[in-house]
C-alpha cells in the first residue's frame, strides 16, 4: 500500500495474486489534491555523486553549469551551486582517491621501486614535517639511455592542476627513431633555481656525467633554469 500526504486523495494498494505469481494492482487514485513539494531531504550532494559518479569518470572537466543541466534534465530540479560542487568533489574523490592519502603512500611506493627494480632512486624530501620534493629514475631508462641514445637532453617544467599544486621537472632523451625517451622527473613545490640547481645536480650524479662538454642541453632558457643549466653544467651546448 502507498499514499501520499496525509490530506492528498492519492493512493495505491497491490497484492500478490495465486494465479498469475504477480502482484496486482486493486485499488488506485491517481488523482493528487495537494501542493507539489519542492524540498527533498534525499536530494543530497552524496546521492547526487553517486548517481552520476560514471559520468564524471566519463567527463571529469564537466563544468557545474553542464552538470546543472544534467540535473535539470533528469529531475526537474536545480540545486544550488554549493551542492552541486560538494557532489563534484565527492565524485572527484571516488574516482582519484584522497590526494592527502596518496601522498602518505609515496612512502611505500617509494620503497617499493627500490625493492623491485635495482638500480633506480627515487627518494622525497620534507620541510617542517611535510612534503616538499621527490624525484624518481628507473634503472631500465637511463640504463637504456646512456646505452642507445646521444648525449642529448631536454629539460622541461609543468605546473600541476591538483588539489596541493606544485611543479613536474623533466628531462628526456632522443632515442635513435627520433621519439621521446623519458630519463628522469621531479616533483618540487616552485619552480626556480634551487630546485632546477637540485634537480640537475641529482640528475648529474644519477647518469654519472663528469664531461659536461660532450652534452647538450635544451630547454625554454627561463631565468631559473638557465642559471642552473650553466652552474652545473658550464660546458654543455645549450641551443
Amino acid at each position: 500500500m502507498a499514499h501520499c500526504d496525509e490530506d492528498c486523495s492519492w493512493f495505491l494498494f497491490a497484492s500478490p495474486d495465486s494465479r498469475t505469481d504477480s502482484w496486482v494492482v486493486k485499488s488506485y487514485v491517481g488523482k493528487h489534491t495537494c501542493s507539489r513539494e519542492w524540498e527533498l531531504t534525499q536530494f543530497i550532494a552524496k546521492y547526487l555523486a553517486a548517481k552520476y559518479l560514471e559520468k564524471f569518470r566519463a567527463d571529469d572537466k564537466m563544468s557545474l553549469r553542464n552538470f546543472a543541466r544534467i540535473v535539470q534534465a533528469d529531475y526537474n530540479m536545480t540545486p544550488s551551486r554549493s551542492k552541486l560542487a560538494r557532489a563534484r568533489r565527492l565524485a572527484m574523490k571516488q574516482i582519484y582517491g584522497d590526494e592527502l592519502k596518496q601522498y602518505n603512500l609515496l612512502w611505500d611506493y617509494s620503497a617499493e621501486i627500490r625493492r623491485s627494480n635495482p638500480g633506480s632512486r627515487m627518494f622525497l624530501n620534507l620541510s617542517d614535517g611535510k612534503f616538499s620534493s621527490m624525484y624518481i629514475s628507473l634503472d631500465a631508462c637511463k640504463r637504456g639511455f646512456l646505452l642507445g641514445c646521444r648525449p642529448f637532453i631536454c629539460i622541461d617544467g609543468c605546473h600541476l592542476k591538483t588539489k596541493f599544486g606544485g611543479q613536474l621537472l623533466t628531462a628526456v632523451g632522443v632515442d635513435p627513431n627520433d621519439c621521446i625517451f623519458p630519463i628522469a622527473m621531479a616533483l618540487v613545490e616552485v619552480e626556480d633555481t634551487p630546485t632546477w640547481k637540485w634537480f640537475l645536480q641529482t640528475l648529474k650524479e644519477d647518469l654519472g656525467i663528469e664531461n659536461t662538454s660532450q652534452w647538450t642541453l635544451m630547454s625554454d632558457r627561463q631565468k631559473g633554469l638557465i642559471n642552473a643549466v650553466n652552474a652545473l653544467f658550464p660546458d654543455s651546448t645549450t641551443p
